[in-house]
C-alpha cells in the first residue's frame, strides 16, 4: 500500500498535467472573444471608390438680356399710313416691308417729274444736232443741256421720295416697338419702329474685384432663365471692362448668347454660370467623405476592416463632389457614410451602397 507521501505527489503530478494539458486552449478563447467583440462593436459605413470626371469651377451671377443690334426705323418723307404696320413680336427679314405711305402724290410727281425729263431729253436732241450744225450758240446749247441734268435729278429725287413711301426693315430681326397706326399722319424723322435683332443677344454679368482676374474672354457661360427653367443656354465672354464701376466696385463682362429659337428676349433676367476653370480625370469623392480636424480636410479609409483617417488635399468641387489633388488613390475604399462615429482604427462593417458602386464600376473595381 503506497504511503501518503506518494499518494500526495500522484496528486500532484495528475494536476500539473491537466494544468498544462488546457493551458493551450485559453489564448485561442481569448482571442475568439475578442473577434465576437469587434464584430459586436464593428461601425456600420458605406464606402466609395474615388472616380475620374471632369470638374469645373464656376463663378454665380445674375445678368440682364439686350441687344446690341437695336434699330430705330424713321420716316424720310410726309405721308398718311396706307396699309396696316406689322405688330409687334413679328420677325422680319432685311427688305421685308414694315409699313406704307399713301403713295398717290407721289406716283403724280413721279410721272410728272418723268415726263419732263423726257421733254428735256428731246430738246437736248434736237439742240445737239442743231449745235453741231452751228445754227445755235454755246449758251442756248448749254442752257438746253442743264435743263436735261435738273429735269434728270427731278425725276431721280421723285423715284426716291416714291421708294421712301415703302417703309421697308434695316436688318433681321424682330419688331419690339411700333409706334404708328393705320391713318398716321407722319413726317420726316418721326420714329416708326423700333427692330431688334435677336439672333445673337447679350447679357452683362457684374464681376467682383476679387474674381476679375479669372474671367477671360472666351470663357463659356452657361446661363438660365425662370421662363424655361429646363433649358440652359450657351454662351461666351466677349469682353471684361478694363475699369471698375466707381459706384460698385465691380467690373462689367459682356456674354455673347446663343438664340437660335429667339426664346431669350432683351429684358429678361438670367442665372448665369462663368466657367473660370476645368480640370480633366480629376480624382473625385463626393463632398459627404470629407472630415475636419480644425481646418485640415481627412477621409476615412477602409483597410482590412478598420478604418484608417487620412489627410486629403482637396482641388475644384461643385454643389456634390470635391477633387482630391493629393492623398488618395483610385483603388481607395472611402467612407461616404458612418465617418461621424469613426476613430484611427475603429474596426467597420462595410454594408452595400444605395448607389449600387456605379463609380467602381465605372473604373473597373
Amino acid at each position: 500500500m503506497p504511503s501518503l507521501k506518494a499518494l500526495i505527489a500522484l496528486l500532484a503530478a495528475a494536476a500539473l498535467s491537466l494544468t498544462l494539458a488546457c493551458s493551450p486552449d485559453k489564448p485561442v478563447q481569448a482571442r475568439d472573444k475578442e473577434t465576437e467583440k469587434d464584430k459586436a462593436e464593428a461601425v456600420p459605413v458605406e464606402v466609395t471608390h474615388p472616380f475620374l470626371t471632369s470638374m469645373e469651377s464656376t463663378l454665380n451671377l445674375t445678368a440682364t438680356v439686350f441687344s446690341e443690334n437695336q434699330v430705330p426705323v424713321y420716316s424720310e418723307t410726309t405721308g398718311i399710313v396706307e396699309a396696316p404696320p406689322l405688330e409687334e413680336g413679328t420677325q422680319v427679314r432685311r427688305g421685308q416691308v414694315l409699313a406704307r405711305l399713301k403713295r398717290q402724290e407721289l406716283d403724280l410727281s413721279f410721272q410728272m417729274a418723268q415726263s419732263t425729263l423726257d421733254k428735256a431729253q428731246a430738246d437736248f436732241s434736237r439742240s445737239e444736232e442743231l449745235y453741231r450744225g452751228r445754227l445755235i450758240s454755246q449758251d442756248t446749247y448749254d442752257q438746253v443741256r442743264y435743263a436735261l441734268d435738273q429735269a434728270r435729278i427731278a425725276r431721280d429725287q421723285a423715284r426716291v421720295n416714291l421708294e421712301k413711301a415703302t417703309i421697308s426693315a434695316p436688318i433681321d430681326g424682330v419688331v419690339a416697338q411700333r409706334l404708328v397706326r393705320m391713318g398716321d399722319l407722319v413726317k420726316p424723322q418721326q420714329q416708326l419702329f423700333t427692330l431688334v435683332d435677336m439672333a445673337t443677344v447679350k447679357a452683362n454679368l457684374f464681376v467682383p474685384e476679387k474674381n476679375v482676374a479669372s474671367v477671360r474672354p472666351g470663357a463659356d457661360v452657361r446661363v438660365r432663365s425662370d421662363a424655361f427653367p429646363d433649358r440652359p443656354f450657351a454662351g461666351s465672354v466677349e469682353r471684361v471692362a478694363p475699369v471698375a464701376d466707381p459706384a460698385t466696385g465691380t467690373f462689367k463682362v459682356t456674354v455673347a448668347l446663343e438664340n437660335p429659337s429667339l426664346l431669350l428676349r432683351p429684358g429678361m433676367f438670367l442665372s448665369a454660370n462663368v466657367v473660370l476653370d476645368t480640370h480633366r480625370n480629376a480624382l473625385v469623392v463626393p463632398k459627404k467623405c470629407l472630415v475636419y480636424e480644425g481646418e485640415s480636410p481627412m477621409v476615412f479609409l477602409v483597410r482590412q476592416d478598420k478604418a484608417h483617417k487620412t489627410a486629403v488635399t482637396p482641388g475644384l468641387s461643385d454643389p456634390m463632389n470635391v477633387e482630391i489633388l493629393k492623398g488618395l488613390g483610385p483603388g481607395d475604399r472611402v467612407v461616404t457614410i458612418g465617418q461621424s462615429g469613426l476613430k484611427e482604427g475603429s474596426p467597420v462593417k462595410v454594408l452595400p451602397s444605395a448607389g449600387g458602386g456605379n463609380a467602381s464600376l465605372a473604373l473597373g473595381f
